[in-house]
């Protein structure tokens, strides 16, 4: 397991040539966002837990992946209770699943690029 009991990992991957100040980093208090600047963010939403604010870091780092090297952000929340489940990284996926049984479906199909 890479994270401790104390810490929580998030990886956000970016490409080659990216540089600390394109890096669109927040957090404050439960306020957590990650993203790059000038693109769409990535994370903007409120943490289930707290976390050490003081202690949490980030770092571009490239990480050893089976498919080859990976330039990722890598963030480092230190949990303020390291008890803490952390079931989920944000309070937008901590949401009861919709189970509404509906007679419509979606299906899209398409052969050789074309739909």
């Amino acid at each position: 397991n890479p994270e401790a009991e104390d810490e929580v990992l998030v990886f956000m991957r970016v490409v080659e040539g990216i540089k600390a100040a394109d890096v669109d980093f927040l957090l404050k208090g439960k306020k957590f966002r990650l993203g790059l600047k000038g693109a769409e963010t990535v994370i903007d939403d409120e943490l289930t837990h707290a976390v050490d604010v003081e202690a949490s870091t980030w770092e571009l780092r490239t990480i050893r992946h089976h498919q080859g090297d990976v330039r990722c952000v890598v963030v480092t929340l230190v949990k303020k209770n390291e008890k803490d489940p952390w079931e989920f990284l944000v309070k937008a996926e901590d949401a009861p699943a919709d189970t509404t049984i509906t007679e419509r479906v979606f299906f899209d199909v398409s052969v050789d690029s074309a739909a």
